[in-house]
């Protein structure tokens, strides 16, 4: 059911950064970062182990999982916005979104290292906008193998001293906020790697407590009763403290990732459930770009303003029909991706693994 999960949390981006509902983008982020703490720990302890061999094989997979995909993204995305940026601003589908003109900016938008400074800060031009999160689960891959995914006892320590930095970035990040300092603040809070530690740090914990534990069949009542109570904490509760709303959703996105990992289907269903998982990345990266296309054909044809309520400041707001037709391109191009590339490499990813570090 990870596939699954993964295809919904990309979607809730989505609707943050195309819907423009508030907070939403975020609180799944944390998820993706729990979710990663969690897979990348059991996938370390089961399958790679913390060999020199092992971890040849584990980064080699990391590389060929998340490269190919924002490569191709990345390069329609270059290509779309250096050709028609004379007749649609990309900027105005993002502020950030647009052919590169530093070095920095073209070294990332190759090697994703780069967009973020350990989390704060963010490139000005990048191809894809919302890489910067991986750029800080690559951070987090590494510190899972040096520290955090070696043992039950540094999963839980690393979690504890995560839960005791928080309030001290909290402080840290009111002050940047009173100062003026609205960036940075709010990112020392939410991907500095410290902050980002924390859920990523949690999920590693839980992988370690679940395999300890009985397993029990995952109750469906209580886990729509947790969906529900993030929805509310990301639509009511961020109202009056978005940071509230982050950390209550720690317990709730844990007893997700954990049921969800206890849940057993058929095997037709888990074909699906695999084509919603490749989908995600996809969805993840690419929601910005094809905003940018569906723009520019609506603006060539003539009919911009049916998708386009308004310019808010420096960026587009969509109508619910744009909304509704961005997102069907999304998930369309995502499926054509996920099918054609996602998946062909997957099996590739298996053969170059199997090389390198001598697993079955």
């Amino acid at each position: 059911m990870f596939g699954s999960y993964r295809f919904i949390l990309a979607l809730l981006v989505v609707v943050t950064h195309i819907g423009h509902i508030e907070v939403i983008a975020g609180l799944a982020v944390w998820a993706f970062f729990m979710l990663s703490g969690f897979l990348i720990t059991g996938a370390l302890n089961t399958r790679y182990g913390f060999s020199a061999a092992g971890l040849q094989g584990f980064w080699a997979s990391r590389v060929l999982r998340l490269y190919p995909t924002y490569w191709v993204v990345a390069l329609v995305a270059f290509l779309a916005t250096a050709f028609f940026q004379h007749e649609v601003d990309p900027a105005f589908v993002n502020q950030a979104f647009g052919p590169m003109t530093e070095v920095r900016e073209w070294f990332s938008a190759v090697f994703i290292f780069g967009h973020t400074t350990v989390g704060l800060g963010r490139v000005e031009h990048a191809l894809s906008p919302p890489i910067w999160a991986v750029d800080v689960e690559l951070s987090l891959y590494l510190l899972s193998c040096l520290i955090v995914s070696r043992s039950r006892k540094i999963a839980r320590n690393t979690m504890l001293v995560s839960m005791l930095v928080f309030p001290v970035l909290w402080v840290i990040a009111k002050m940047l906020i009173g100062s003026g300092d609205i960036d940075t603040g709010g990112q020392l809070i939410y991907s500095f790697i410290p902050a980002a530690l924390l859920p990523y740090s949690i999920g590693a914990y839980l992988f370690f407590v679940a395999g300890d534990q009985a397993e029990k069949p995952p109750s469906a009542m209580k886990m729509v009763v947790a969906s529900i109570l993030v929805a509310i904490l990301a639509l009511v509760i961020s109202r009056y403290s978005v940071t509230a709303a982050y950390i209550l959703s720690l317990p709730l996105f844990g007893y997700l990732t954990v049921s969800l990992s206890r849940v057993r289907t058929g095997q037709g269903f888990k074909r699906i459930d695999d084509i919603l998982g490749h989908m995600s990345y996809p969805i993840y990266l690419a929601h910005y770009l094809c905003a940018y296309i569906v723009v520019l054909v609506a603006s060539r044809l003539g009919f911009q303003s049916l998708l386009i309520d308004s310019k808010d400041g420096f960026k587009f707001e969509y109508t619910l029909l744009g909304f509704c037709i961005i997102t069907l391109l999304v998930i369309s191009f995502s499926l054509v991706l996920a099918l054609y590339l996602e998946q062909p490499m997957e099996k590739v990813r298996h053969e170059v693994v199997k090389r390198l570090s001598g697993l079955k």
